[in-house]
């Protein structure tokens, strides 16, 4: 196989991430994108997240050139240990999929607020 060889059917960072679990774990959600955006910091537990929580892995690939410039992922050190919050935790209004057209019409209405929350907290403020 091109690229290394295969481990209990899987490899690269999928095999990483079941050692770093240190449990029986397989790969099974993506999220990809048309076209990339600009982020601001955030915790990627807001959008998806695990049971129980914080038992996640996440890689992010990049499948064109990316440089300081453009693209680049950041992370802040230790910004795992943070306390989580979300939506529902900080009082933010949220997308709600039970409405009928709401994945057309309603959006994420204070996530810039939610943003300015995670600064807070990343840069002890």
């Amino acid at each position: 196989m091109p690229g290394g060889a295969r481990a209990g059917g899987l490899s690269g960072p999928a095999r990483g991430a079941r050692g770093a679990l240190r449990s029986p774990s397989d790969p099974f959600q993506t999220l990809d994108f048309r076209v990339g955006s600009e982020q601001r910091a955030h915790p990627d537990t807001v959008h998806f997240n695990s049971y129980p929580p914080r038992f996640l892995a996440g890689v992010w690939v990049a499948l064109e050139d990316v440089g300081e410039d453009n693209g680049t992922l950041f992370y802040y050190p230790g910004s795992h240990k943070l306390p989580e919050a979300g939506f529902a935790e900080l009082g933010l209004r949220v997308l709600n999929h039970n409405r009928a057209g709401a994945l057309e019409t309603f959006t994420y209405q204070d996530y810039d607020r939610f943003e300015d929350y995670v600064e807070d907290l990343v840069t002890g403020h």
